[in-house]
C-alpha cells in the first residue's frame, strides 16, 4: 500500500507531460490582467497622494496668510485722523499699526499681481520694501473688501474672498476661502 502511494507520487513528478501552447497563452493573459490591475491601483494611489500633497501645501500657504493678516488687522490703528487703519487700494489693502517690537508706526501692503498674493512692509519713515509672494496661484482680483460695522464708529469689517488654484501645478478644483476680520482701530496718534 505504501509502495503504491510512492509510485503514484513518483509518476506525478516524473511525468513527461508539459504545458500546451493554449495553456501557456491563458496563463500569460491572466498574469497580464492581474499586473494591469495592480498597476492601475498603484497609479491611482500615487496620483491621489500627489493631489493631497499639493492641496495641503496650498492650504498651508493660505492658512499662514490668514493667520498673519488676521493679527495685522486686529492690531491696526489709525496713524492720523485722515488715514484709515485698514483701507483697500485697487487690488490690495493697506494696514497701519504700531510695531510691537520697535514701537514705531508700520505700513503693511498686500496686493494681487500676476496670480500671486504679495506682501511688503516698512516703518512709516522708511520706503516700503520689496514684494514677497505669500500665496501663489491666486485666480481672482479684488479679494479685499472693507466696510464699516454698524453702531461701532472705529470698527471696520475686512472681508477676504480668495480663490486659489495652486501654482506651479494647478489643483483639480480651485480652493475658495472666505473669511471676515474686524479691525478695532483707535483714532489718531496716541
Amino acid at each position: 500500500m505504501v509502495k503504491r502511494k510512492i509510485e503514484i507520487i513518483k509518476s506525478l513528478f516524473s511525468s513527461e507531460k508539459g504545458f500546451s501552447l493554449v495553456e501557456l497563452m491563458m496563463a500569460l493573459a491572466l498574469m497580464g490582467l492581474a499586473l494591469a490591475g495592480i498597476y492601475n491601483i498603484f497609479f491611482f494611489a500615487h496620483s491621489s497622494f500627489n493631489h493631497a500633497r499639493l492641496e495641503n501645501q496650498v492650504l498651508q500657504e493660505v492658512n499662514l496668510f490668514l493667520t498673519t493678516i488676521g493679527a495685522e488687522i486686529n492690531s491696526a490703528q489709525r496713524p492720523n485722523d485722515s488715514t484709515e487703519a485698514v483701507a483697500v487700494n485697487g487690488n490690495g489693502i493697506d494696514i497701519y499699526r504700531v510695531n510691537k517690537f520697535t514701537n514705531n508706526w508700520e505700513r503693511i501692503q498686500y496686493r494681487i499681481a500676476h496670480g500671486k498674493l504679495q506682501r511688503r512692509s516698512a516703518e512709516l519713515s522708511e520706503e516700503l520694501g520689496t514684494w514677497q509672494t505669500v500665496v501663489s496661484g491666486v485666480d481672482n482680483t479684488g479679494i479685499f473688501q472693507v466696510s464699516p460695522v454698524p453702531n461701532f464708529e472705529d470698527c471696520r469689517r475686512v472681508s477676504i474672498n480668495l480663490k486659489v488654484s495652486g501654482a506651479p501645478t494647478p489643483l483639480n478644483k480651485p480652493l475658495e476661502i472666505s473669511t471676515v476680520f474686524i479691525s478695532r482701530s483707535r483714532g489718531g496718534e496716541e
